[in-house]
């Protein structure tokens, strides 16, 4: 058959030997649509009388659910191809897929049983099961720096540590907490010393060692005037707090928020007026309810020697 390149941009990207998919929109009849066959150009785009085409060799056609077609409104619930180009402009005839994305509906086409199956899946478990398959990858591109990270704060925490505490070891934090990637925050907070040695000293020491309870000490750390440090807000404090208690808490920075409420769909049970600390130790009950671990050690299975959170 003859395929139309429509976006011009592509007539000198597409070439013979590229497989390409086949999309059947949904007409008139509602959730018909998706992909329903596998092809291969057998030229490079050529100049037709309207338009440019490519003559595509169909590999193989399922235009049925029972002959294994994907199906558009179930791939569009699954993490892996919920983001493809086709669900956010619909109009356009061609769409360029990623390595990534063409490897993930090459799977599902060769196994649409997965389809199903992930969607009998939790949310929480579709993500889980996506990240599997980078999981190794992921980890051995970030190894060292999260061993390095948890280094650091294994000796930043040790009480002698903290009552010796010197600017430099202070200023270091910014290589291990992703909140003082910002330029601005970085140098906000440890560009210069906003207080004496002693307050910074006193500060830790109160974080991680106080006799109040934690949420005590967080909020303390984060607006009383006696323990609070000057760029050291919120999201900080809550890597803050991972970092230092990393067999306890996760951080609970933006990304995690719009990560766990709106992606994964679990929301804390947050009340009106929870201060800071509050709703930081509500996001890791609804972490602990939600068996976030347990189904990540079942799925991912744990990929390093460090502690979970």
């Amino acid at each position: 058959m003859d395929w139309s390149v429509r976006q011009k941009q592509f007539i000198d990207e597409i070439k013979k030997g590229d497989n390409i998919f086949i999309w059947r929109s949904d007409g008139g009849n509602k959730n018909t649509g998706g992909i329903i066959a596998l092809t291969e150009a057998v030229t490079d785009p050529f100049e037709s009388e309207e338009d440019f085409k490519v003559r595509l060799k169909i590999q193989e056609r399922r235009l049925t659910a029972e002959e294994g077609m994907l199906f558009r409104h179930e791939l569009k619930e699954i993490p892996d191809t919920m983001k493809l180009q086709i669900f956010k402009i619909s109009q356009l005839t061609n769409y360029r897929l990623s390595d990534d994305e063409y490897k993930r509906l090459l799977n599902l086409w060769s196994t649409p049983v997965e389809v199903k199956e992930k969607l009998n899946l939790s949310v929480v478990e579709r993500y889980l099961h996506l990240f599997k398959e980078e999981a190794r990858h992921w980890f051995k591109e970030n190894e060292e720096y999260l061993h390095n990270g948890y280094q650091f704060f294994e000796q930043f925490k040790q009480r002698d540590n903290l009552k010796t505490l010197e600017w430099e070891e202070i200023q270091e934090l910014g290589e291990h907490i992703n909140a003082f990637r910002m330029a601005l925050a970085k140098k906000r907070a440890l560009g210069n010393m906003n207080a004496s040695i002693e307050h910074y000293r006193n500060s830790f020491e109160y974080l991680i060692y106080g006799n109040d309870p934690i949420n005590e000490r967080i909020d303390g750390f984060i607006s009383v005037e006696k323990y609070k440090l000057f760029g050291f807000g919120g999201s900080v404090v809550s890597e803050l707090i991972g970092n230092l208690f990393p067999e306890e808490y996760c951080f609970y920075n933006q990304r995690d928020k719009v990560a766990v409420e709106n992606i994964f769909g679990l929301i804390p049970k947050y009340s009106r007026g929870d201060s800071y600390a509050t709703r930081f130790l509500k996001f890791q009950e609804c972490l602990k309810q939600n068996e976030i671990v347990k189904k990540y050690l079942e799925i991912v299975r744990k990929q390093t020697d460090l502690p979970i959170y």
